[in-house]
């Protein structure tokens, strides 16, 4: 895989997760603009470094991966699977 192939999966996984789990667990209304501005930060970011040294950014991006399925997972999953009982949303 190309390293911005891998810059733009990883932001997309990390932003979802993200996004999913704190409108899930928040007791308030999440502001999902900053979730967003946050991926797209790290997008241009993550973009600028595979420019000068594309295989560190391609590991910094299986990183970003896999912390944001260690630290958003379990609420994603249970969002996962409460959907599919028929729960819903909420």
């Amino acid at each position: 895989m190309n390293p911005s192939s891998a810059v733009f999966a990883s932001v997309i996984i990390i932003t979802g997760t993200t996004l999913l789990r704190r409108m899930r667990d928040a007791k308030e209304p999440t502001n999902a603009m900053e979730i967003i501005v946050f991926g797209f930060i790290l997008l241009i970011a993550l973009l600028t470094f595979a420019i000068v040294a594309p295989s560190i950014a391609r590991i910094l991006a299986y990183l970003g991966m896999v912390g944001a399925f260690v630290v958003n997972g379990p609420a994603v999953f249970k969002f996962i699977g409460d959907f599919g009982r028929g729960k819903g949303v909420v």
